[in-house]
């Protein structure tokens, strides 16, 4: 996340329309990938050249461009002037920092969101950067690396013939289900974190570490901002004012939207869970301190006239007639075993007396 302000933070002062990759899988080389698909037939092509990708659309028959990798600027910038992607919608495929939005031009729309997954191991997410347009008869989607989208939807289009039918805004669908069910995955890890962590602190909170609550609420907040603002964006695909949705796809786009607003209402109760976690530890924790004081109260209560005996036969006076005598020590000692006996007694009568 550091590293790719850091490398947003090169744009600074660049004319808009400036193509940077602000991401971080600079080593990811772009692949490309092509899906031809009508009623009759399915053709894939992975790893396809350039001249193979950019092949004229045939009518009748249903485009995928699929880019892996998003380092190769110049490939980028040549998918743009292929198919008319405005040099702002290319900056914003580039620009991992960008938020999810939905923009619909005359002819093409642009839809951007973010991939997300639960690193186990570290217990962080890892944040995708995922793009998407759509024209009459193609669809191009970007993405920082490999997945499985590929082998998914085109097992799908394969193994069932009527969705060969459907037009590209149906593997829009098809994308933006597929991430937001991913949403589903990353919230089920968060609450098996939240529960392990509830659990280690109810059985032993003086071993509690807060650092682990504090990074993983730090990394929830990550995946909220990615999502809240997604909601907005989605509904205008719920809507009919955009006209590469089909009247027929209205109902699979608001199944994805529920999902949405599922997942946000879900992400509103981890987010109470979280303060009433943090809360509990900070009330843990005073708990905690207040019965070190009293432990530490109870002892300096003890020593304050051991300490009064202790000082008063120190003084350095010649004429103390018990500092000479053969039972001053003893007795001395005697006074101060008394003495305590006598406070601990008083300090536990007065407090079985308050209960």
């Amino acid at each position: 996340m550091n590293q790719n302000r850091k490398r947003y933070a090169q744009k600074t002062g660049m004319a808009p329309g400036t193509l940077v990759y602000t991401g971080g899988y600079t080593e990811q080389k772009t692949g490309l990938t092509r899906i031809d698909y009508h009623a009759g037939d399915v053709v894939v092509k992975k790893g396809a050249t350039v001249e193979e990708t950019f092949a004229p659309l045939t009518e009748g028959v249903n485009t995928w461009i699929h880019v892996t990798g998003l380092s190769d600027i110049a490939l980028i910038e040549e998918v743009g002037a292929r198919f008319g992607i405005h040099r702002l919608l290319l900056e914003d495929i580039l620009n991992v920092n960008q938020q999810p939005k939905v923009v619909d031009q005359d002819n093409s729309l642009f839809v951007t969101l973010k991939q997300i997954s639960f690193d186990q191991a570290s217990n962080t997410l890892r944040l995708e950067h995922v793009c998407v347009i759509i024209g009459p008869g193609y669809i191009i989607s970007f993405r920082e690396k490999p997945g499985d989208w590929v082998d998914y939807i085109s097992e799908r289009l394969t193994s069932v013939p009527r969705l060969r039918t459907r037009g590209t805004d149906y593997l829009l669908y098809l994308l933006c289900d597929r991430i937001v069910d991913q949403y589903f995955l990353v919230l089920e890890s968060f609450e098996n974190e939240l529960d392990a962590m509830e659990e280690a602190l109810l059985r032993h909170p003086e071993k509690f570490r807060a650092e682990r609550l504090v990074l993983l609420r730090k990394e929830f907040s990550g995946m909220r901002r990615q999502v809240a603002p997604l909601n907005e964006e989605f509904r205008k695909l719920v809507g009919g004012d955009i006209s590469l949705i089909q009247e027929s796809m209205r109902i699979y786009m608001h199944d994805v939207y529920d999902h949405l607003l599922q997942v946000t209402h879900t992400m509103e109760n981890f987010r109470e869970t979280y303060s009433s976690l943090l809360d509990f530890y900070v009330s843990q924790n005073d708990l905690r301190m207040n019965q070190i004081m009293k432990r530490l109260t109870v002892v300096a209560t003890v020593f304050m006239p051991l300490g009064f005996i202790a000082a008063f036969y120190g003084m350095n006076f010649s004429h103390m007639p018990e500092l000479k005598t053969a039972w001053g020590y003893p007795a001395v000692i005697g006074v101060m075993v008394v003495t305590t006996i006598g406070m601990l007694g008083w300090l536990k009568w007065g407090r079985l007396r308050k209960h």
